[in-house]
């Protein structure tokens, strides 16, 4: 029998916890409508726990939708968004989640969705008790996240599609996390937009417009700093609903995003499985899902201004992050560089003695499969494939 290119252990199939994409639907019908598309391929008994934990999640979740309706929904809907927000792209483990820490210092200028926001896509209530919680919070007892010990916590930047998946009933890329056997039809359905039925379609921009909106009421005026990798395969929808956004685009050495991403399926895809994969599935789901969204970023960043995009490596982020934040400042005409550089200083201080996970090198077999997926990649941005001999991904 043949090596495996990647091992994964399902060390996570009875946890329960937060991390599950789908963990928090905010109505027992999304939940029910979810589990009814997906019934013939949910292991039921193996994954009882975590089913019986969303039931009662989402149980508790759809009391606060209701509130939401009755004392929020008017102000909301009167709240007016800013027609030119930021949208940070690149592949998960690229450096995306740094560059929305460091871009979200600038609190004059920007707002974001923070975890509260994600986390509970339709209770404005509790995000803003959060916010209000967070000021007096011990800041000594971090949450950290489990596939790279960055700090977690209620008030910081988060990706907005765990909620907008949320919102739309599971229309988003990251369902085959949840459904890993289905990868294959998940990714090729919901990673491209143009994929989409015209039904999804419909949905999941009201999913969209509904969180943004939600952001319009809890940050007024402010313009809004969005990051969600799945995003990078979406510039035709979301031009299609903000022509005048800007985008920051993000690469990483393949080598380097490959071995990253294996170890956060390994970490954090099994808290939200609902069935099953092989070792060998998780690996093919790895390289289709960077292969979809890469692919359709380069065949589609031409509909940008050129005036609202700019390219940034993670090399040069990591080696001088205040001069990769004035770079994007000049490359897309922003004001105010300096004087958000004490936040800026401030934060890059706060994290300097932050150690990111650390990997030595792939093997042969691992070397070969990352050159034959995704050559394209290297070729695109600019990076040395190595086709003999070590790859040392420790300093990429």
């Amino acid at each position: 029998m043949s090596e495996e290119v990647y091992h994964f252990d399902p060390s996570h199939v009875y946890k329960t916890e937060r991390l599950n994409i789908l963990g928090r639907l905010p109505t027992f019908s999304l939940l029910f409508e979810v589990l009814w598309k997906y019934a013939n391929v949910i292991e039921w008994l193996w994954y009882l726990p975590t089913l019986l934990h969303m039931a009662m999640t989402s149980t508790f979740i759809s009391i606060f939708t209701i509130i939401e309706k009755f004392y929020y929904k008017e102000k909301i809907a009167a709240a007016k968004q800013n027609m030119r927000p930021v949208f940070i792209l690149g592949h998960n483990r690229s450096g995306t989640t740094l560059t929305h820490n460091l871009l979200s210092t600038n609190t004059m200028d920007f707002a974001f969705p923070a975890l509260v926001d994600v986390a509970m896509p339709t209770s404005s209530f509790l995000s803003i008790i959060a916010r209000l919680r967070e000021k007096n919070k011990n800041q000594s007892n971090k949450r950290l996240r489990p596939m790279d010990n960055m700090e977690l916590g209620e008030h910081l930047p988060q990706e907005e599609e765990f909620a907008i998946n949320m919102l739309s009933g599971g229309l988003s890329a990251y369902s085959c996390f949840s459904f890993p056997l289905q990868y294959k039809e998940i990714i090729v359905n919901y990673m491209n937009s143009d994929n989409f039925t015209p039904v999804e379609r419909k949905r999941y921009m009201a999913a969209v417009d509904q969180f943004y909106q939600r952001m319009a009421f809890l940050h007024p005026g402010k313009r809004m700093i969005y990051k969600s990798p799945t995003h990078t395969s979406k510039i035709k929808l979301f031009l299609s609903m903000y022509p005048d956004a800007q985008f920051v685009f993000l690469h990483r050495n393949p080598y380097r995003v490959f071995i990253s991403m294996c170890h956060l399926a390994d970490r954090f895809f099994w808290c939200s499985h609902l069935n099953t994969p092989t070792s060998e599935m998780l690996l093919d789901l790895v390289l289709t899902f960077y292969e979809e969204m890469m692919k359709t970023y380069l065949e589609t960043r031409h509909l940008i201004k050129k005036e609202n995009l700019i390219e940034i490596s993670f090399d040069e982020l990591q080696n001088d992050k205040i001069g990769t934040m004035k770079k994007i400042y000049d490359g897309l005409g922003w004001e105010g560089f300096e004087t958000t550089r004490p936040q800026l200083e401030a934060y890059v201080k706060k994290i300097s003695s932050f150690e990111k996970n650390s990997f030595v090198q792939l093997t042969n077999r691992q070397r070969d499969v990352v050159n034959e997926r995704w050559k394209f990649a290297f070729d695109a941005f600019g990076y040395e494939m190595v086709h003999d001999g070590v790859v040392d991904v420790s300093t990429h």
